[in-house]
């Protein structure tokens, strides 16, 4: 019978030509392996667990279906050696174990306004996964040209009509503030440290979220060159997306838009800005990550762990009960606002109904 080794624990796994081209489970670790043996024909397979058609391409180590997130090794005979290296490869080692992940997640869980009070005790772990991501870290110097305007508030002379509660129309003048607009341009100049997620399981804006200060990218401090760190664990690293050619166009993308936002806030209206990288560099960082499902009252939610830090982020359940005490607040709020201004304008104001709809305005953009 075909014979593949396992990428996880390296045991002989044996399987009949009928399940060629399927998923079979090691004997010694339990791993889910597909049972192929050249790269030729890892063209597509099917998920043991839904059926699901699964693409792969070469130099894929892991594959994960995009149903229902069932995850699978593939040996090394099928997945080719990857071409040498174009940038250092480091890797930050795991921090976070099954002995101390639920820690963490209960603090996540237990904290957030709308968040269901006893989500830290009642949810469940019902799923986990772990493996070392790949993430492109650059560094880089951005200078950015921009133009705008800014405005000096300066005041006119207005006619106004009001109507008292008897329904009487009277006319009074007030000083009304505008804007007077004149150009103006600047430079600003940044030092960024970008990172970038090379990995079908994790996307972006779950690593920015987790990273904190996307212009400041401090997750794989401490890490080693992947060659010679020392790692207590055998979770698998998955390969990159996408070549470093390709990290630096996006990392040039991503630093584009955080000047923008940083000249944004140099003038009142932007106009334009023309971005200059210089010092481009890019180093590829394997980084821990855990992925669990927990559920809370039957529902199941999905959420993301940094495996050195247990920072989380994902969805929390809400509680109904919160959610309506705060827009009853804010209803209460809005009627107090809208007294105090009636009582300061002298009690002019339209009608009963008038100040009526604007609560009720209120409430509905609450809602």
């Amino acid at each position: 019978m075909p014979e593949i080794k396992c990428p996880k624990c390296e045991a002989a796994i044996t399987y009949t030509d009928a399940n060629a081209g399927k998923a079979v489970k090691c004997a010694s670790c339990g791993a889910e392996v597909f049972a192929v043996e050249a790269a030729e024909k890892l063209i597509s397979l099917k998920c043991a667990g839904c059926g699901g058609k699964i693409d792969l391409r070469p130099g894929m180590a892991e594959a994960v279906c995009q149903y229902c997130g069932a995850s699978y090794l593939l040996p090394a005979a099928a997945a080719p050696a990857a071409e040498k290296a174009e940038v250092p490869e480091y890797i930050t080692t795991f921090k976070i174990f099954q002995s101390n992940m639920l820690e963490h997640l209960n603090e996540w869980l237990d904290k957030g306004v709308f968040t269901a009070g006893d989500a830290d005790t009642a949810a469940t772990v019902t799923k986990v996964t772990a493996k070392y991501v790949p993430l492109y870290v650059c560094n880089c110097d951005a200078t950015s040209a921009w133009t705008g305007r800014n405005s000096t508030t300066r005041y006119r002379t207005v006619t106004k009509t009001r109507t008292n509660a008897q329904g009487a129309r009277s006319t009074y003048q007030e000083d009304e503030p505008y804007k007077e607009w004149h150009s103006t341009s600047g430079t600003h100049v940044g030092h960024y440290r970008v990172g970038l997620a090379a990995s079908s399981g994790l996307s972006q804006d779950d690593l920015d979220k987790l990273a904190g200060d996307p212009g400041n990218f401090t997750r794989d401090e401490g890490a080693e060159p992947y060659g010679r760190a020392v790692r207590e664990d055998d979770f698998p690293v998955e390969r990159a997306a996408f070549d470093a050619a390709e990290a630096k166009r996006r990392a040039n993308m991503k630093v584009e838009a955080l000047e923008r936002k940083a000249c944004d806030g140099e003038v009142e209206r932007l106009e334009s800005c023309s971005t200059q990288l210089s010092n481009l560099t890019a180093r590829l960082s394997y980084h821990p990550f855990w992925w669990l499902t927990y559920t809370y009252k039957a529902k199941p939610y999905n959420c993301v762990m940094d495996g050195v830090t247990g920072a989380v982020t994902g969805k929390k359940p809400v509680s109904k009960t919160k959610v309506i005490i705060a827009v009853v607040v804010a209803i209460i709020v809005i009627v107090l606002i809208v007294i105090v201004i009636a009582c300061l304008g002298g009690g002019y104001f339209t009608s009963t109904s008038s100040l009526l709809n604007q609560v009720l305005e209120g409430a509905r953009a609450l809602v």
